[in-house]
């Protein structure tokens, strides 16, 4: 494992028995990196706290490369090179929430199976965008040891190819990864992570390309990418804004173990700069990341996750977001009930047995009236539990929190990215068993602009089951009268193709 890897983990245990869980991969990637969740209970500890008496954390803990993926039999009557679905026929589900039974839209879902997904250690696909040659879809490859960035791409969604391998493009000394993708600059531009071999430091990695199959890695800039005066910064979202593009982020700083927010913007793709750190906007006493910037709203809308006005040490750390009508002149919207998990007391005082509470957005659209955005909502008492989550915006300045239907046997469901087919909206994510380890990926759709959430039934062989996996969608866009949906099942890159129903 990896130092840096150790030394969140590390500091995960010590924040948690003052603020609650800290996921290790909120400081590394928006989404599951190179490596799965291992099989650990929840852990046990003592709080120092004077709030506290009883801290009950989960610890999320990942093994190195190489964990297997559940056996797919694949039909002997179709050769192996020839891509694959399966199909999800299974009826509407019959559970219901606080609002009473969801009416989800018939949606038929199947998974693309394909030699290009595949290989030995592990592959994923992190997200994916429309252009080129149809689509592209960016992600990791474990196959070399470590890891190393990897691109596909397919004219329908249903045959896809592998770009093969550059060293010098996508390898490199330690791990490199795009974390996204986007249309705009020279054709592709797609961003992510670079650490260093030994995983104490990290850097911010930018590829582009003309026509999504041929890449280069754009040079290194100390100043807008981070270096030896800037370790650990990492860019996690990148969209097309005016002429130019906006990516945001974040810089973690081991010195004071905190995490800032971050923005960049670039007329080309090619050069970027560094958006001068405002800690009223960017900062505060616990960790602001900007995880997704989509262009809406009064010019630009980012959103992920902060601590503003709760404390260091306090419970209920709520979801933030941030606007601006250029990329370079930022504000942080003003905390509102709707950006807080709803679990934690008002007063801020930690309820006993607790370990506080906490909302993230992890994606954001545009959809419904407005704006959409999907993340996950949490809480530690005697048992840790999170459940997916979901907003509404007109205007990407006042949000409200939609009703999100539960999945059935998961302790926890995430939600990492959003779409739009036709006039459904559709959240994609994952789920886990108490281990936090084995779960199906998840999808919720919704009908009335996001007000509120239905899951889709579960398929052992479309989405996995809850006792086998990990299986996870990170993102989907609409392609034609498709949705195709990215992520990876078990050990490979894995996606899915959805279309609704008449």
């Amino acid at each position: 494992m990896i130092d840096l890897d150790r030394e969140l983990r590390d500091y995960a245990e010590l924040m948690e028995q003052v603020m609650g869980p800290i996921h290790v991969e909120a400081f590394r990637a928006a989404k599951p990196a190179r490596r799965r969740p291992n099989r650990r209970g929840l852990a046990v500890a003592l709080g120092a706290a004077a709030l506290m008496i009883l801290v009950i954390a989960v610890v999320v803990i990942l093994d190195p490369l190489g964990s297997e993926g559940p056996f797919i039999e694949e039909p002997t009557t179709v050769p192996p090179t020839v891509p694959q679905v399966t199909t999800s026929t299974e009826p509407a589900p019959t559970t219901t929430s606080e609002a009473g039974a969801f009416a989800p839209p018939a949606m038929s879902w199947t998974r693309v199976q394909s030699d290009a997904f595949g290989g030995s250690g592990d592959q994923w696909i992190y997200d994916i965008a429309i252009g080129g040659p149809g689509l592209v879809a960016v992600g990791g490859d474990g196959s070399g040891g470590d890891l190393d960035a990897a691109v596909w791409h397919s004219t329908d969604g249903r045959v896809w190819t592998r770009v093969p391998h550059d060293e010098l493009i996508f390898g490199g000394p330690g791990d490199q990864y795009p974390t996204a993708v986007a249309a705009g600059g020279p054709g592709f531009v797609a961003v992510g992570d670079d650490s260093t071999p030994d995983g104490t430091a990290g850097i911010t990695a930018v590829w582009t390309s003309e026509d999504g199959i041929t890449w280069s890695r754009v040079p290194h800039d100390e100043a807008a990418f981070g270096g030896e005066e800037q370790v650990n910064v990492f860019m996690k979202d990148v969209t097309a804004f005016g002429s130019g593009l906006v990516a945001v982020g974040l810089e973690w700083r081991e010195s004071d173990f905190d995490a800032d927010a971050v923005a960049w913007t670039s007329p080309d793709g090619l050069t970027w700069e560094r958006v001068p750190h405002d800690e009223a906007i960017f900062g505060g006493p616990q960790d602001q990341i900007m995880w997704a910037v989509v262009p809406a709203g009064p010019g630009l809308v980012a959103v992920g996750q902060g601590g503003e006005g709760v404390g260091a040490g306090g419970p209920d750390q709520p979801a933030a977001v941030w606007t601006s009508t250029n990329g370079r002149d930022w504000s942080r919207v003003p905390d509102q009930a709707a950006l807080r998990s709803g679990f934690s007391q008002q007063s801020g005082v930690v309820p006993e047995g607790a370990s506080g509470d906490w909302a993230r957005m992890d994606d954001v659209v545009i959809g419904g009236s407005g704006l959409v955005a999907v993340g996950r909502v949490g809480k530690c008492t005697y048992v840790c539990d999170e459940d997916g989550a979901a907003w509404t915006s007109i205007d990407g300045i006042t949000w409200q929190r939609s009703l999100v239907e539960t999945v059935d046997g998961v302790y926890f469901a995430e939600v990492y990215g959003a779409a739009v087919l036709g006039d459904v909206l559709v959240g994609v994510g994952r789920g886990s068993d108490n281990d936090m380890e084995l779960g199906p990926a998840v999808v919720w759709t919704s009908n009335d602009g996001g007000d509120t959430w239905s899951r889709v039934p579960h398929s052992g062989t479309t989405f996995g089951k809850v006792s086998e996996g990990p299986n996870f969608m990170f993102g989907a866009v609409e392609f034609g009268s498709d949705l195709i949906a990215v992520g990876s099942w078990g050990s490979n890159a894995a996606v899915w193709i959805a279309t609704i129903e008449e």
